[in-house]
């Protein structure tokens, strides 16, 4: 027997090992033969999905979603004086102003469970004079950047009620307990209205993210946003977001290059970048077949 007869039956059997639960669950999780399994699984969906993706039927849609006529997701609630990240009132009072329509918001739980517009506590306390332990009273009180209004979710529902062209693109729903309590409080601020509820769209980071989101209430619009996943993922998501209806897929802006955009497209998946504050870098990632971009400061 010759070496490429040896090299064929042990590329055979490590394909085997690989994708099926055979020897592979069984090895020491923590050893060295069990990461380089699992490194070479993550090396290996990246094609094997890519392969599948291409055989699947395209996903279908109507002429009235959201993306259809948005040209940008303004970040954070947009930008303002130059600044980024503020999620506050006054930049979204600016940016609807200025044209935008959809907008994403980073929802963070104050210390006494309600769901306000932050990027995360740290960033948060670093921008604005809060005092306190972080509750609600204290957050809506403080001033971002010393003349900036913050915002809770129920002052973005109230917002949405009185503009109803405003779609809002949910971020930082991570883990089980946040997103449990800052959907179930955009579902009672919204006193179940689809009206408002069909232009929240809700960013997932992962299958188990968005199946447990669904649960509490299935939304008309969500994204998948890929940055917590493996780059190798992208085309076992994509099939994913097929299955379930997601029809969007975020990446950031770097990794739209060493994807297969083209193919995203054909399967009727959109394409947003992220975060994209240059005309050069929005036609570039058009050119590699992106459907448009979140961005801090570009106007539509």
């Amino acid at each position: 027997m010759n070496k490429k007869f040896f090299v064929r039956i042990f590329a055979l059997f490590f394909a085997f090992a690989v994708f099926t639960d055979f020897s592979y669950t069984n090895l020491k999780k923590r050893g060295a033969t069990y990461k380089v399994f699992a490194k070479a699984k993550n090396y290996l969906q990246k094609p094997l999905s890519h392969a599948k993706l291409k055989n699947v039927q395209e996903l279908s849609q109507s002429d009235d979603e959201w993306f259809a006529s948005a040209p940008y997701i303004a970040h954070a609630l947009g930008g303002i004086d130059g600044h980024s990240y503020t999620n506050s009132l006054d930049a979204l009072l600016l940016n609807y102003q200025n044209g935008h329509r959809v907008f994403e918001a980073d929802i963070s739980i104050t210390s006494d469970g309600v769901a306000v517009l932050a990027h995360d506590w740290a960033h948060f306390y670093s921008i604005s004079n809060m005092q306190g332990g972080g509750g609600l009273h204290a957050f809506l009180n403080a001033c971002i950047l010393g003349k900036y209004q913050p915002m809770s979710v129920e002052n973005l529902v109230d917002f949405m009620k009185n503009h109803s062209d405003v779609f809002i693109v949910t971020d930082k729903l991570f883990d089980e307990y946040s997103a449990k309590i800052i959907i179930e409080q955009i579902v009672s601020f919204s006193k179940n209205d689809s009206s408002i509820l069909d232009r929240f769209i809700i960013q997932v980071y992962s299958e188990e993210n968005f199946l447990q989101i669904d649960r509490i209430y299935h939304f008309k619009n969500y994204i998948y946003t890929t940055y917590c996943e493996s780059e190798n993922r992208i085309y076992k998501t994509a099939l994913f977001c097929i299955e379930h209806n997601i029809p969007v897929i975020t990446m950031w802006h770097e990794r739209a290059k060493r994807c297969d955009i083209a193919l995203l497209s054909q399967k009727g998946l959109h394409v947003y970048t992220h975060t994209v504050n240059s005309l050069q870098e929005v036609n570039a990632d058009k050119n590699l077949g992106v459907t448009n971009v979140y961005t801090d400061f570009l106007l539509p």
